[in-house]
């Protein structure tokens, strides 16, 4: 069994949906062993998102984000890849960089900061000058998928580290890799693991539950 964790966690899942059962890989009485997977999968991605999202804010506000960083500390990769014409899609980025946390050329050896929509427009039309990208000031860009470097030039294959949280690869019941996030956040897991399943039948005992228990994660994730 290369997933004991992963495992242990679906059978916690089918008791918090109240279907029962003993083993991960054994369908329940009203979901199978794959819908519990899509459950779980659906949760971890739905945290990541959160937690990503709150402490990329935190960080552009120049506060700290080491409660979100613990959180998504095993999907947290930094890797060197280069620029085609200054662009290259995020999925070349092992795993896929998703949220990018930091990214810096290796090439010109200076950070390279996230364009925002306050200052897109000068920074892309030389409005103001010390906005105008350049050599020594750099911007990236999310287009369509892709990382774009902004640095005056036109045609850069540049080297560009990024330390990003990559994509979460899908888990199975007995699969051959098991669950990266640790067990202070399992219940999380489950917990919306819980929403995600009663979105798929909701009733309105189901659909307060869900809600009690949405908001009982929203806010400790908040609170990091």
């Amino acid at each position: 069994m290369a997933s004991p964790n992963y495992d242990v966690l679906s059978i916690a899942h089918s008791k918090n949906i109240g279907d029962t059962v003993a083993a991960a890989a054994t369908n329940g009485a009203r979901w199978t062993s794959a819908q519990r997977d899509n459950h779980l999968n659906e949760a971890i991605r739905r945290l990541l998102r959160l937690c990503a999202e709150q402490a990329i804010a935190k960080m552009n506000a120049g506060r700290s984000a080491v409660g979100e960083i613990a959180f998504f500390d095993p999907y947290i990769l930094e890797e060197a890849k280069s620029l085609t014409n200054n662009v290259l899609v995020l999925s070349s980025w092992t795993g896929t960089a998703t949220w990018i946390l930091s990214a810096y050329n290796s090439t010109d050896s200076v950070p390279i900061k996230r364009l925002s929509e306050a200052i897109r427009i000068w920074v892309l039309t030389g409005g103001n000058s010390f906005l105008t990208a350049s050599a020594t000031n750099q911007y990236w860009i999310r287009d369509a998928g892709n990382f774009r470097l902004v640095d005056g030039a036109t045609n850069s294959t540049d080297s560009i580290t990024l330390r990003f949280v990559k994509a979460h690869a899908a888990l199975s019941a007995g699969g051959s890799a098991d669950i990266l996030l640790s067990s202070s956040y399992w219940d999380w897991v489950t917990d919306i693991g819980y929403v995600v399943a009663f979105e798929e039948a909701p009733n309105e005992l189901n659909d307060a539950k869900a809600m009690q228990k949405k908001a009982a994660v929203l806010e400790q994730i908040k609170a990091l």
